[in-house]
């Protein structure tokens, strides 16, 4: 085994950080349709289902009316439900008065946020 002195597991470590990132970049330029490639579409289209789930979950991304999931205690409920019942929640007026859709990824988010909390776009 020769040792150089050289630090073999941050080696590793910055390899995977590259790796990481070069992900982190491909995966953007598919969602922004720089990339057309069917099979890196289906990887990064599978990314962006995980991101949707973390960030409903997470708090981050409202639910989209119909998921089953209340947008405001995060509890499951029928997709069709007209209330939460954990909350109460009036699920069709929340819907109506305090959110939109992203002009950019399509997810649902807060109306009176400026920038979409899934992509990152400017509304």
């Amino acid at each position: 085994m020769i040792n150089s002195g050289v630090d073999i597991n941050a080696l590793r470590r910055e390899k995977e950080t590259a790796l990481i990132n070069l992900g982190k970049a491909m995966h953007k330029m598919i969602r922004d349709g720089e990339i057309t490639n069917a099979a890196y579409s289906g990887l990064s289209e599978r990314i962006a289902q995980i991101d949707s789930q973390i960030c409903i979950y997470g708090g981050a991304r409202v639910p989209a009316q119909g998921e089953g999931v209340c947008p405001i205690c995060r509890n499951q409920i029928a997709p069709t439900a007209a209330f939460c019942g954990g909350c109460g929640t009036n699920i069709t007026d929340y819907y109506s008065q305090y959110t939109k859709q992203c002009n950019k990824c399509g997810q649902i988010t807060a109306s009176d946020g400026q920038y979409c909390t899934v992509c990152g776009s400017r509304h």
